[in-house]
């Protein structure tokens, strides 16, 4: 089984989405949460949340390869 995923962001007005996605984009976790406001506080939240994917992919033994953040 291949074990590489991605971490995704989505970053939205109201929410920011963070996912571990495989190849073919499936969606192996994910949650969300409220959108920040200021230019340091969504830094700080998206940095927090991808420390979270990052733990995750450790429990659950993928390797993330990439980082893609869309808005």
């Amino acid at each position: 089984m291949n074990k590489d995923c991605c971490i995704g962001i989505d970053l939205g007005g109201t929410k920011t989405a963070f996912a571990l996605v495989k190849d073919d984009g499936s969606i192996l976790y994910e949650f969300k949460k409220e959108t920040s406001t200021g230019g340091l506080e969504l830094l700080a939240s998206m940095l927090e949340g991808s420390k979270e994917l990052l733990l995750k992919a450790k429990e659950l033994e993928l390797e993330v390869k990439a980082i893609g953040i869309g808005s």
